[in-house]
Protein backbone atom coordinates (compact mmCIF):
# COMPACT_ATOMS: atom_id res chain seq x y z
CA UNK A 1 0.00 0.00 0.00
CA UNK A 2 1.61 3.24 -0.99
CA UNK A 3 -0.22 5.89 0.57
CA UNK A 4 -0.24 5.97 4.63
CA UNK A 5 -3.18 7.97 4.61
CA UNK A 6 -5.18 5.62 2.62
CA UNK A 7 -3.46 2.37 5.33
CA UNK A 8 -4.39 4.58 8.03
CA UNK A 9 -8.12 5.36 7.08
CA UNK A 10 -8.51 2.23 6.27
CA UNK A 11 -7.09 0.68 9.69
CA UNK A 12 -9.13 2.79 12.10
CA UNK A 13 -11.96 1.74 9.95
CA UNK A 14 -11.44 -1.84 10.73
CA UNK A 15 -10.26 -1.11 14.36
CA UNK A 16 -13.92 1.10 15.09
CA UNK A 17 -15.54 -1.68 13.39
CA UNK A 18 -13.95 -4.72 15.87
CA UNK A 19 -13.88 -2.75 18.82
CA UNK A 20 -17.62 -1.33 18.47
CA UNK A 21 -19.53 1.51 19.51
CA UNK A 22 -18.01 1.93 22.74
CA UNK A 23 -14.72 2.75 21.69
CA UNK A 24 -14.02 6.42 20.23
CA UNK A 25 -11.18 5.73 17.75
CA UNK A 26 -8.96 8.35 15.86
CA UNK A 27 -5.48 8.81 14.02
CA UNK A 28 -3.47 11.54 15.31
CA UNK A 29 0.20 12.37 15.33
CA UNK A 30 2.51 11.63 18.51
CA UNK A 31 4.59 14.30 19.40
CA UNK A 32 7.47 12.95 21.40
CA UNK A 33 11.06 13.74 23.07
CA UNK A 34 12.92 16.30 20.60
CA UNK A 35 10.14 17.12 18.14
CA UNK A 36 10.16 13.64 16.82
CA UNK A 37 6.86 12.59 15.54
CA UNK A 38 5.54 9.76 14.92
CA UNK A 39 1.74 8.32 13.53
CA UNK A 40 -0.52 6.47 16.33
CA UNK A 41 -3.87 5.57 16.95
CA UNK A 42 -6.11 6.51 20.08
CA UNK A 43 -8.49 4.58 21.29
CA UNK A 44 -10.67 5.50 24.14
CA UNK A 45 -13.41 3.50 25.68
CA UNK A 46 -16.64 4.91 26.69
CA UNK A 47 -16.71 6.13 30.42
CA UNK A 48 -12.77 5.54 30.81
CA UNK A 49 -10.51 8.06 31.18
CA UNK A 50 -7.84 6.06 29.82
CA UNK A 51 -6.57 6.56 26.48
CA UNK A 52 -4.35 3.67 24.76
CA UNK A 53 -1.92 4.51 21.87
CA UNK A 54 -0.56 2.49 19.75
CA UNK A 55 1.62 3.35 16.92
CA UNK A 56 1.18 2.64 13.18
CA UNK A 57 3.34 4.42 11.40
CA UNK A 58 5.97 1.41 11.56
CA UNK A 59 3.26 -0.54 10.41
CA UNK A 60 2.72 0.90 7.27
CA UNK A 61 5.79 -0.42 5.47
CA UNK A 62 4.46 -4.08 6.41
CA UNK A 63 1.26 -3.72 4.81
CA UNK A 64 1.38 -5.19 1.32
CA UNK A 65 -2.15 -6.97 0.64
CA UNK A 66 -5.23 -6.39 1.91
CA UNK A 67 -4.85 -9.61 4.23
CA UNK A 68 -2.06 -7.40 5.85
CA UNK A 69 -4.23 -4.49 6.90
CA UNK A 70 -6.73 -7.37 8.66
CA UNK A 71 -3.96 -9.15 9.88
CA UNK A 72 -2.53 -5.62 11.42
CA UNK A 73 -5.57 -4.23 12.78
CA UNK A 74 -6.22 -7.91 14.26
CA UNK A 75 -3.42 -7.39 16.63
CA UNK A 76 -3.66 -3.94 17.79
CA UNK A 77 -6.80 -5.17 19.02
CA UNK A 78 -5.21 -8.04 20.23
CA UNK A 79 -2.70 -5.48 22.18
CA UNK A 80 -5.36 -3.71 23.18
CA UNK A 81 -7.56 -5.94 25.13
CA UNK A 82 -4.37 -7.02 26.58
CA UNK A 83 -3.55 -4.25 27.92
CA UNK A 84 -7.20 -3.78 29.44
CA UNK A 85 -6.41 -7.13 31.27
CA UNK A 86 -3.18 -5.64 33.22
CA UNK A 87 -5.19 -4.56 37.09
CA UNK A 88 -2.44 -2.83 38.16
CA UNK A 89 -1.52 -0.43 35.44
CA UNK A 90 -5.42 0.25 34.69
CA UNK A 91 -5.70 1.18 37.78
CA UNK A 92 -2.85 3.25 38.40
CA UNK A 93 -3.69 6.01 35.12
CA UNK A 94 -7.45 5.70 36.47
CA UNK A 95 -5.73 7.30 39.63
CA UNK A 96 -3.55 9.75 37.62
CA UNK A 97 -5.49 12.63 39.08
CA UNK A 98 -5.41 12.17 42.56
CA UNK A 99 -2.35 14.00 43.98
CA UNK A 100 -2.21 12.07 47.06
CA UNK A 101 -1.42 8.99 44.46
CA UNK A 102 1.18 10.84 42.08
CA UNK A 103 2.94 12.48 44.34
CA UNK A 104 5.42 9.79 45.49
CA UNK A 105 5.74 8.82 41.54
CA UNK A 106 6.65 12.47 40.21
CA UNK A 107 10.56 12.47 38.86
CA UNK A 108 12.37 14.76 37.48
CA UNK A 109 14.42 14.19 33.46
CA UNK A 110 16.63 16.05 31.49
CA UNK A 111 15.28 17.59 27.93
CA UNK A 112 17.20 19.52 25.29
CA UNK A 113 15.70 23.17 25.65
CA UNK A 114 16.49 23.95 22.13
CA UNK A 115 15.11 21.43 20.43
CA UNK A 116 12.12 21.26 22.66
CA UNK A 117 10.58 24.69 22.43
CA UNK A 118 7.23 23.90 21.67
CA UNK A 119 6.86 20.99 24.20
CA UNK A 120 8.52 23.10 26.39
CA UNK A 121 5.69 25.53 26.47
CA UNK A 122 3.14 23.58 27.46
CA UNK A 123 4.32 21.45 30.12
CA UNK A 124 6.07 22.74 33.25
CA UNK A 125 9.98 23.02 33.26
CA UNK A 126 12.88 24.93 34.65
CA UNK A 127 16.04 25.89 32.90
CA UNK A 128 18.98 24.44 34.46
CA UNK A 129 22.50 24.52 33.21
CA UNK A 130 23.34 25.49 29.97
CA UNK A 131 21.23 24.24 27.02
CA UNK A 132 19.32 21.63 29.67
CA UNK A 133 15.90 21.63 30.98
CA UNK A 134 14.30 19.48 33.85
CA UNK A 135 10.80 18.47 33.14
CA UNK A 136 8.68 16.16 34.80
CA UNK A 137 7.13 12.61 34.37
CA UNK A 138 5.49 9.77 36.27
CA UNK A 139 6.63 6.53 36.75
CA UNK A 140 3.69 4.37 36.98
CA UNK A 141 5.99 1.15 36.97
CA UNK A 142 9.43 0.06 37.92
CA UNK A 143 11.75 -2.54 36.76
CA UNK A 144 15.29 -3.11 35.34
CA UNK A 145 15.83 -1.60 31.74
CA UNK A 146 12.05 0.01 31.41
CA UNK A 147 9.10 1.72 33.05
CA UNK A 148 5.99 2.99 32.32
CA UNK A 149 6.50 7.08 32.05
CA UNK A 150 3.61 9.85 31.47
CA UNK A 151 5.03 13.49 30.98
CA UNK A 152 3.63 15.63 33.48
CA UNK A 153 1.33 18.45 31.89
CA UNK A 154 -0.34 21.83 32.81
CA UNK A 155 -3.91 19.22 33.11
CA UNK A 156 -2.55 16.96 35.54
CA UNK A 157 -1.07 20.34 37.22
CA UNK A 158 -4.40 21.91 37.41
CA UNK A 159 -5.93 18.96 38.30
CA UNK A 160 -3.45 18.34 41.80
CA UNK A 161 -3.61 22.13 42.26
CA UNK A 162 0.21 22.17 42.64
CA UNK A 163 2.39 24.63 41.27
CA UNK A 164 5.54 23.79 39.26
CA UNK A 165 7.70 24.95 42.26
CA UNK A 166 5.98 22.28 44.20
CA UNK A 167 6.37 19.48 41.52
CA UNK A 168 10.32 20.55 41.47
CA UNK A 169 10.68 20.13 45.33
CA UNK A 170 8.80 16.49 45.18
CA UNK A 171 10.55 15.42 42.25
CA UNK A 172 14.27 16.45 43.92
CA UNK A 173 13.28 13.85 46.65
CA UNK A 174 11.27 10.73 45.08
CA UNK A 175 14.08 10.80 41.67
CA UNK A 176 17.16 9.73 43.78
CA UNK A 177 15.15 7.62 46.17
CA UNK A 178 13.51 5.34 43.12
CA UNK A 179 16.17 5.60 40.91
CA UNK A 180 19.44 5.98 42.48
CA UNK A 181 22.66 6.53 40.49
CA UNK A 182 24.72 3.99 39.27
CA UNK A 183 28.72 4.91 38.61
CA UNK A 184 30.42 2.10 35.91
CA UNK A 185 33.63 1.61 34.33
CA UNK A 186 32.68 2.57 30.59
CA UNK A 187 35.49 -0.07 30.02
CA UNK A 188 33.08 -2.93 31.10
CA UNK A 189 30.60 -2.05 27.74
CA UNK A 190 32.53 -3.31 24.63
CA UNK A 191 29.79 -1.82 22.69
CA UNK A 192 29.99 1.76 24.43
CA UNK A 193 29.66 4.35 21.45
CA UNK A 194 32.36 6.93 22.90
CA UNK A 195 34.84 4.22 23.79
CA UNK A 196 34.43 3.49 20.04
CA UNK A 197 34.48 6.62 18.75
CA UNK A 198 37.71 7.27 21.13
CA UNK A 199 39.61 4.06 19.69
CA UNK A 200 38.69 5.21 16.36
CA UNK A 201 40.53 9.12 17.15
CA UNK A 202 43.22 6.69 18.06
CA UNK A 203 42.77 8.20 21.92
CA UNK A 204 41.51 4.55 23.14
CA UNK A 205 43.66 5.05 26.15
CA UNK A 206 41.57 7.81 27.91
CA UNK A 207 39.53 6.35 31.01
CA UNK A 208 35.64 6.93 30.46
CA UNK A 209 33.14 6.44 33.26
CA UNK A 210 29.27 6.45 32.90
CA UNK A 211 26.60 7.89 34.98
CA UNK A 212 23.47 6.51 35.10
CA UNK A 213 20.59 5.18 37.19
CA UNK A 214 19.43 1.89 38.18
CA UNK A 215 16.75 1.65 35.58
CA UNK A 216 19.02 2.79 32.87
CA UNK A 217 16.24 5.42 31.83
CA UNK A 218 16.40 8.90 31.30
CA UNK A 219 19.53 8.13 33.91
CA UNK A 220 21.52 11.62 32.18
CA UNK A 221 19.39 13.37 35.42
CA UNK A 222 21.74 11.44 38.15
CA UNK A 223 24.40 14.45 37.55
CA UNK A 224 21.90 16.78 39.10
CA UNK A 225 21.20 14.78 42.38
CA UNK A 226 22.16 15.93 44.91
CA UNK A 227 25.66 15.79 45.91
CA UNK A 228 26.80 13.15 42.85
CA UNK A 229 28.88 15.34 40.93
CA UNK A 230 31.06 16.36 44.27
CA UNK A 231 30.95 12.67 45.27
CA UNK A 232 31.97 11.66 41.57
CA UNK A 233 34.99 14.34 42.25
CA UNK A 234 36.15 13.02 45.15
CA UNK A 235 36.21 9.39 43.70
CA UNK A 236 37.74 10.34 40.76
CA UNK A 237 40.00 12.68 42.88
CA UNK A 238 39.61 15.42 40.23
CA UNK A 239 37.65 17.58 38.35
CA UNK A 240 36.02 15.66 35.35
CA UNK A 241 34.35 16.53 31.81
CA UNK A 242 30.65 15.60 31.55
CA UNK A 243 29.60 14.38 27.64
CA UNK A 244 25.91 13.98 27.45
CA UNK A 245 25.36 11.15 25.18
CA UNK A 246 22.04 10.55 25.37
CA UNK A 247 18.53 10.71 27.83
CA UNK A 248 19.73 7.83 29.78
CA UNK A 249 23.62 8.54 30.56
CA UNK A 250 26.66 11.05 30.54
CA UNK A 251 29.92 9.72 29.76
CA UNK A 252 32.31 11.18 32.66
CA UNK A 253 35.88 11.63 31.71
CA UNK A 254 38.45 13.08 34.45
CA UNK A 255 39.80 16.58 33.88
CA UNK A 256 43.82 15.17 34.02
CA UNK A 257 42.96 12.30 31.18
CA UNK A 258 42.77 15.10 28.29
CA UNK A 259 45.73 17.11 27.64
CA UNK A 260 44.57 20.63 27.36
CA UNK A 261 45.14 21.06 23.52
CA UNK A 262 42.44 18.15 23.36
CA UNK A 263 39.88 18.98 25.47
CA UNK A 264 38.16 20.81 22.56
CA UNK A 265 38.00 17.50 20.74
CA UNK A 266 35.71 16.88 23.25
CA UNK A 267 32.53 18.38 21.45
CA UNK A 268 33.61 16.65 17.87
CA UNK A 269 34.13 13.24 19.80
CA UNK A 270 29.29 14.01 20.98
CA UNK A 271 28.65 15.30 18.09
CA UNK A 272 30.28 12.09 15.92
CA UNK A 273 27.85 9.77 19.03
CA UNK A 274 24.87 12.07 18.76
CA UNK A 275 24.86 12.43 15.04
CA UNK A 276 25.97 8.93 14.11
CA UNK A 277 24.84 6.68 16.97
CA UNK A 278 21.89 8.24 18.90
CA UNK A 279 18.50 7.79 17.87
CA UNK A 280 17.22 11.56 17.66
CA UNK A 281 14.62 10.54 20.35
CA UNK A 282 17.63 10.27 22.59
CA UNK A 283 19.22 13.21 22.14
CA UNK A 284 20.34 15.67 25.16
CA UNK A 285 22.79 17.60 23.93
CA UNK A 286 25.71 19.01 21.87
CA UNK A 287 27.56 20.69 24.44
CA UNK A 288 30.54 19.18 26.92
CA UNK A 289 30.10 20.54 30.87
CA UNK A 290 33.25 20.28 33.08
CA UNK A 291 32.56 19.96 37.03
CA UNK A 292 35.23 22.06 38.54
CA UNK A 293 36.05 20.16 41.98
CA UNK A 294 37.57 22.99 44.03
CA UNK A 295 34.16 25.58 42.78
CA UNK A 296 32.05 22.30 42.84
CA UNK A 297 30.17 24.47 39.74
CA UNK A 298 28.87 22.35 36.60
CA UNK A 299 29.24 24.65 33.87
CA UNK A 300 29.40 24.33 29.96
CA UNK A 301 32.69 24.06 28.26
CA UNK A 302 32.92 27.45 25.68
Amino acid sequence: MTDFHIFEKELTDRLRAGLGNSCQVSARTLCLNNSVKKQAVFITEEGSSITECLETGCLWPLCKTPKDIELIAKNMMQEYHRRKKQPAMRSALDRLYDWDFAKSRVMFRLASTDANKSLLQEIPSFETVCGLSQIFYLLLQEGTGHGTCITINSRLMHAWKVPADGLLEQARRNTPEHLPCLFLNASLDASADVLNVLHAQGQAGIPVYFLTNSMGLYGAACILYEGIAESTAQKLGCGFYVLPCSLHQTALIPAPSIEPQLAGQLKQLLLTINRDSLPRQQFLSDTVYYYNKEEKQLHAVP
